[in-house]
C-alpha cells in the first residue's frame, strides 16, 4: 500500500473516530426527513433524495430491504451521477456479502460507532461500468440482533464527492433502524 493511501485511510479513520452523526464543522444539527419501507427506516438529510428499488422494474412492487440515498439527486437517473449510498437490510444474516476481491486499493477501516450502530468495513476503488473510470467506494456493515444492515457508499461519482466523515453521511448511518 502506498504512503498516500495509508495517510488517506488514517485521516478517514480519525474523522470517523472524532465525530458522531448529527453535527458538522459548524456545530449545527443535520436536518432531514424520515424515509421508510415496511422493514427499515432512515433519515434523509436536506439536499439528499431517497429512492425505492423495484422488483423487475415494476413500480407497484417495491423492494422493502433496499433504499438508495443520493446527495444532489432529483430523479432516479441521478443515482448514477451523484454520490450516495444504498442501504440494505439483511434479515437473519450474520456475515457481510461484500467481497473485497471486487475492488482495488482496499483499506480496512477501524470499526466505528454512529448512533447506536457499530460499523465495520473497508474503502476501495471500483470500476464504473465498462469504462476506465474508477470510483472511490466504502462498504460497511453492522449487526442488529440476528439481522444485518449494509451500506454501500459511492464516495465519488461524476466529479462530485462525499466523505465518510461528512455530517450528513454520519447522520444517515446513525439513523438506520429496523422497524
Amino acid at each position: 500500500m502506498s504512503k498516500l493511501n495509508v495517510v488517506v485511510a488514517s485521516l478517514i479513520v480519525i474523522g470517523l473516530m472524532t465525530g458522531c452523526g448529527g453535527s458538522g464543522s459548524g456545530g449545527g444539527k443535520v436536518s432531514g426527513e424520515a424515509y421508510s419501507t415496511d422493514v427499515m427506516s432512515v433519515t434523509v438529510p436536506k439536499g439528499w433524495k431517497a429512492f425505492p428499488f423495484y422488483k423487475n422494474g415494476n413500480v407497484d412492487d417495491v423492494v422493502q430491504t433496499e433504499i438508495g440515498i443520493h446527495k444532489g439527486a432529483k430523479e432516479g437517473y441521478d443515482m448514477a451521477r451523484t454520490p450516495g449510498m444504498t442501504v440494505y437490510f439483511r434479515p437473519n444474516q450474520s456475515k457481510t456479502s461484500f467481497g473485497k476481491t471486487y475492488y482495488e486499493d482496499v483499506v480496512d477501516l477501524e470499526p466505528f460507532t454512529t448512533g447506536d450502530l457499530r460499523w465495520e468495513g473497508f474503502t476501495g476503488k471500483m470500476q464504473i461500468g465498462y469504462s476506465d473510470k474508477r470510483s472511490d467506494i466504502a462498504a460497511l456493515w453492522t449487526s442488529v440482533g440476528n439481522d444485518m444492515f449494509q451500506a454501500f457508499i459511492w464516495l465519488e461519482l461524476d466529479g462530485k464527492k462525499i466523505a465518510l466523515d461528512d455530517a450528513d453521511v454520519k447522520a444517515i448511518l446513525a439513523s438506520i433502524a429496523k422497524k
